[in-house]
């Protein structure tokens, strides 16, 4: 049986949500999954990275930087994942993907960016829209949600006052059905 490893940051549970259904789909086609969240465990106690057919790194944005626990997994793991011989892909969970003309955008900004300043390339990569909760229920800072409707009130797409669901859950099952293929094409 194939393993895969899907690390991820998330910030506010939309990453944590995509990397949950990316397991569920890896599960599906009898690929054994280990998913862990960064912030909740350290780079220094992961399993190690050799143990694994495949690795998924996703990441939410804010600000324009992924999260520091995926920052840092890259930089610890900066030498092992240029000498590696498994599969690796990487997802944003951002605003700007939300976008479909922005998406590529999107790409470039966080994914190739990273990948190019690590010297890294990646098997597959996608950048997918994220939340936009702006609702009561919200669980963002008083700062970040006042930010966030700044820079949003401009966009038809964001309803003030409501949660704006911004992925594509095709798009996210066609990314994690892409990454099987790759881990089981030998």
């Amino acid at each position: 049986m194939k393993k895969s490893l899907i690390v991820y940051g998330t910030r506010y549970g939309s990453t944590e949500e995509i990397s949950k259904e990316i397991a569920k789909i890896l599960r599906e086609h009898e690929i054994e999954v280990e998913l862990i969240n960064l912030e909740e465990t350290k780079v220094k106690n992961l399993p190690p990275l050799e143990n694994f057919d495949g690795i998924l790194v996703g990441s939410s944005i804010k600000i324009g930087k992924m999260t520091k626990h995926i920052r840092k997994f890259l930089e610890k793991n900066e030498e092992m994942l240029k000498a590696r011989e498994n599969i690796l892909g990487l997802f944003v969970s951002c605003g700007t993907a939300g976008d479909p003309e922005k998406r590529g955008k999107a790409k470039k900004d966080y994914i190739n960016k990273v990948l190019n300043e690590k010297n890294l390339e990646a098997d597959l990569s996608e950048a997918f829209g994220g939340v936009f909760d702006l609702s009561e229920e919200s669980n963002l800072g008083f700062f970040s949600k006042k930010i966030m409707e700044a820079t949003s009130k401009d966009d038809p797409n964001i309803t003030a006052g409501e949660k704006n669901d911004q992925r594509d859950w095709n798009r996210i099952k066609e990314f994690a059905n892409r990454f099987c293929e790759q881990l089981t094409s030998d």
